[in-house]
């Protein structure tokens, strides 16, 4: 496992380097399926194991937005087809400097934060509250619920 202090300040995350995002609800790491480094792997959750798979790579923007880079393939967390739709999946892709490959920390005031995607202003968002490995990871409209809340945690 990885060792974690604390969560970082907003503003510590913008800038490069290497973080877990872990589940309010579950304590589970934002994880890429089966260590898939394939373009258009599935992204879920996952009991911590401090795998590459789990580890995402910070870099910010000039727009103010991030790229969330995956340690094991090199590729960013991306939106499904580009689709801004409610309820859209998300993936691992090449990196492409697309809006669907953006994304705002937004510190929700507990050490936690949403993690929006710049295309479709959507949140990211564990698939019906799940908790258990393998659960499905999306984006929906900001409920406010712990489905959508991370922490973000610097890799040691």
């Amino acid at each position: 496992m990885i060792k974690t202090t604390k969560t970082i300040a907003s503003t510590a995350i913008a800038s490069s380097g290497t973080y877990q995002l872990l589940s309010v609800l579950s304590n589970k790491a934002l994880d890429v399926y089966g260590n898939d480094t394939q373009d258009g792997a599935n992204v879920q959750i996952f009991s911590n194991n401090g795998g590459k798979s789990q580890r995402w790579i910070v870099y910010a923007n000039e727009d103010d937005t991030v790229k969330l880079i995956n340690e094991n393939s090199g590729k960013a967390l991306d939106l499904t087809n580009y689709d801004a739709s409610i309820n859209s999946n998300v993936e691992i892709r090449t990196q492409n400097g697309g809006k669907g490959q953006k994304w705002t920390l937004k510190p929700v005031g507990d050490g936690t934060y949403y993690v929006i995607n710049a295309l479709s202003d959507k949140v990211l968002d564990v698939l019906s509250s799940g908790t258990a490995d393998e659960t499905n990871v999306h984006t929906c409209g900001q409920n406010n619920s712990g489905a959508q809340k991370w922490r973000i945690f610097r890799c040691s």
